[in-house]
């Protein structure tokens, strides 16, 4: 007499270890998930920052009116800053009104916004020395660049006008960070 084994099936052992397998794959691909996440949203970030500042040179360049008249001194700002208690997730551009080479009060605003989701300036060097406060003014009809830092947003500059380059620094939330190189001759360069 032939039998026949009916065990068609799987053992727990094996369903325990397909599920161990998954699990550690599906985890794997989570994880990868999320920081691609970070770094297509840090990567925008930086886009975006690039892009506000060629906005204030082409400002500069086309003698854009500020208040409904066009300037015939100052120039198109950005400003930036990594002090935490200065929204370093934000930038600033401006029309520097009185020629001070800084952002001084809301009569210079021009607009504001968020540089990126989740995105934040921690970082502002000048030629390796670190700065909370940063600020490119683009100046008319060239336009001249002034790069200027200092460590509060009222005092005098540390860095005068013949700073070389700047770099800024933003960081993800999830830790990712991109580096904008920006010079005195208005060329920026994204790492």
């Amino acid at each position: 007499m032939i039998t026949k084994n009916n065990n068609k099936g799987y053992t727990l052992i094996e369903l325990i270890v397909s599920i161990a397998v998954i699990a550690i794959i599906s985890s794997i691909m989570f994880a990868n998930y999320h920081q691609g996440g970070a770094g297509e949203s840090l990567n925008a970030a930086a886009q975006n920052l690039v892009s506000e500042i060629r906005k204030i040179q082409g400002y500069a360049l086309s003698h854009k009116e500020f208040n409904g008249t066009i300037q015939t001194t100052g120039g198109w700002g950005i400003m930036l800053s990594s002090n935490p208690s200065h929204h370093p997730e934000k930038f600033i551009l401006f029309f520097d009104t009185d020629d001070s080479g800084k952002f001084n009060s809301s009569s210079e605003l021009y607009s504001d916004g968020l540089i990126g989701q989740d995105v934040k300036v921690t970082d502002i060097s000048f030629s390796g020395t670190s700065r909370p406060y940063f600020w490119a003014i683009h100046y008319p009809p060239n336009p001249k660049i002034k790069l200027n830092g200092a460590n509060n947003p009222t005092n005098a500059f540390i860095d005068s006008e013949d700073s070389q380059e700047v770099e800024v620094t933003l960081t993800h939330s999830g830790g990712r960070t991109k580096v904008i190189k920006l010079n005195k001759y208005g060329l920026i360069d994204v790492d």
